[in-house]
């Protein structure tokens, strides 16, 4: 998963308390059953990359790219003007970057994106050129303060400078690049209003078509900044995704519990492996909250979008600017093996090893809840809302099991550690604490052997087939 924690944990639940006492025996989801379930998944996945890529096929502006600033790298490309929506329309947004302002470094408050909001776009083309990308709603009447939004923009009016706007229809989720913006029919009679913060661009519906081209390489100017999301995915879509990934990860979790259960009882990682054998209920409610919140997050990504865009930004300035440009620079590289390398050294070193063993040492399951924490960015941040994505998922289910299950039972064992622990205690015994030990540095060892695979795996897959 590769997250750092969020700047602010969640409070402390009430400590889990791990009972020794034998549990009754749970029904486990044979292998069979679990591969079917894998196989399932990906099947449904599958279906909805071949259902998206009939939408895409039908879209209007399949591949929009626009520049907010610069001339235009070929002919034919739209005339704009854009800028930022003010912090303004955002009450809530904008209460809590007043108040992290004032704790927090400007980087630290950058890589959090609360001042990246969505965009105002005054487009120079005319009304018979945008009609018929509307979903709903009507066109903007001329010279009126009226706007088009994106599928997920988020407003239903906006401000901008001294004009108050209001949404009147809103665009196809197949428009590209323009799922969270505002689209503004140019008008002489707003021409002085943007001249103080709106920078000249422009747009290409087929935008990027021509990137590809060779002939268009040398003319793109390298410093210019290119926006060009993808489309928004379909409803149904998304739905089939999320389900695809919820059946390969119930499919994943039956085929570790198997795996481990018919693997020899000896060797570094036997301890970790029996015990969670002889904790079932332990091993699922883990998977329960984590997967639960995983999923969740989601969902809610998909009702609330703007989410995802918060999350996405965060992580693209951790890859990028901040802790983990070492592993977004190694994956620009092209070497898989040191992709591999610098991914298990971020999934394992740090997120597993430091931040969900070690400070549970120190604070009694921190690691769990910091664990949680990023189970919920990478939900928010993952979720199948933009056209594309189901396709990649149909291999990169397999990625998302791998590590996840690492980080699951990671949890699992510091829950194992601390119950032993008050076992101890209670006892008035060493012998709990030791088991514990020995159980929690099995289950370490565990997981680096499990994130190891999947760094290779993300590695391998990322480079050679995103």
């Amino acid at each position: 998963m590769g997250l750092s924690p969020p700047p602010f944990p969640p409070p402390l639940p009430a400590p889990l308390a791990i009972a020794d006492a034998p549990e009754k025996k749970l029904r486990q989801r044979g292998p069979r059953e679990s591969l079917v379930l894998v196989v399932a998944g990906i099947a449904m996945l599958g279906s909805a990359a071949v259902l998206d890529a009939r939408d895409r096929a039908e879209a209007l502006w399949p591949g929009t790219v626009y520049a907010p600033e610069g001339e235009p790298p070929w002919e034919g490309a739209t005339e704009i003007r854009a800028r930022w929506l003010p912090l303004i329309n955002y009450p809530i947004r904008q209460e809590l970057y007043t108040r992290l302002r004032r704790t927090i470094p400007r980087d630290q408050l950058r890589a959090l994106g609360l001042e990246r909001t969505e965009r105002l776009i005054v487009v120079y083309a005319p009304a018979e050129q945008l009609e018929p990308l509307l979903a709903s709603g009507r066109m903007p009447r001329p010279g009126r303060p009226e706007v088009l939004a994106g599928a997920y923009a988020s407003l239903n009016e906006v401000h901008a400078d001294d004009a108050h706007l209001v949404v009147v229809g809103r665009l196809k989720r197949d428009v590209a690049g323009l799922a969270t913006a505002y689209l503004m029919p140019a008008h002489e009679d707003w021409g002085p209003l943007f001249d103080r913060t709106a920078t000249r661009g422009w747009l290409d519906p087929r935008g990027i078509e021509k990137l590809g081209l060779p002939e268009n390489e040398k003319r793109i100017d390298k410093k210019q900044e290119l926006s060009g999301d993808p489309a928004a995915a379909s409803a149904a879509v998304s739905g089939l995704s999320i389900i695809g990934l919820a059946l390969a990860a119930a499919g994943g979790a039956g085929l570790h519990r198997a795996l481990f259960a018919r693997m020899p009882r000896r060797g570094i990682t036997a301890p970790a492996r029996i015990a969670f054998g002889e904790r079932p209920r332990l091993v699922r409610r883990m998977h329960t909250v984590m997967y639960g919140s995983f999923f969740f997050s989601m969902a809610a990504a998909i009702a609330w979008p703007q989410l995802n865009a918060l999350a996405m930004e965060y992580i693209r300035q951790a890859f990028s600017e901040g802790s983990l440009s070492y592993v977004g620079d190694a994956y620009r590289s092209g070497n898989v093996l040191l992709a591999a390398a610098a991914t298990w050294t971020n999934n394992y070193l740090l997120q597993t090893v430091v931040l969900t063993v070690l400070v549970s040492l120190a604070v009694p399951c921190l690691g769990i809840l910091k664990t949680l924490a990023s189970f919920v960015i990478a939900g928010v941040g993952m979720a199948p809302i933009w056209s594309g994505m189901s396709s990649r998922y149909s291999y990169h289910a397999i990625t998302i099991i791998l590590e996840l299950e690492a980080y699951i039972y990671a949890c699992a064992a510091v829950a194992v550690f601390w119950g032993q622990i008050v076992g101890a205690f209670r006892q008035g015994s060493l012998a709990p604490a030791k088991d514990a030990l020995r159980i929690l540095g099995s289950a370490t060892a565990l997981a680096g052997i499990m994130l190891a695979i999947a760094a290779l795996y993300e590695a391998t897959t990322l480079i050679l087939l995103w």
